[in-house]
């Protein structure tokens, strides 16, 4: 099966460009090992998946089918939490900020059929 995905960057300046790639694959095993050269291989299961490279590079894989509200809520979680760390902020208002851009962001985008 030839490996389908869709994908949107969404990038946050306000953190000198900190971006985070968000894919709907039909094989999201598949999506992540194509991205082992930027975020270093990782074979552990998943449904969805948040990875990062802690130089500004993030990406959340999301399978076509079986994944909802929560999951995006979930991995958006884990996206916010590594970019905050990464530029080493710490002000709750900022975190909650930027999750409901984020998730808001992502939602909208894996809703949208092709």
């Amino acid at each position: 099966m030839r490996l389908r995905e869709r994908s949107i960057t969404i990038i946050f300046p306000v953190f000198n460009d900190y971006n985070i790639e968000i894919v709907v694959s039909s094989d999201a095993m598949k999506s992540r090992q194509k991205r082992n050269s930027v975020y270093g291989k990782y074979e552990g299961l998943f449904s969805a998946l948040h990875s990062f490279n802690g130089l500004g590079n993030a990406c959340i894989i999301f399978p076509e089918k079986n994944y909802g509200l929560v999951d995006v809520a979930h991995e958006c979680c884990h996206a916010v939490h590594a970019m905050m760390d990464w530029a080493s902020v710490e002000d709750q208002e900022c975190l909650a900020y930027h999750m409901g851009y984020l998730t808001k962001q992502v939602y909208d985008f894996v809703r949208k059929k092709k």
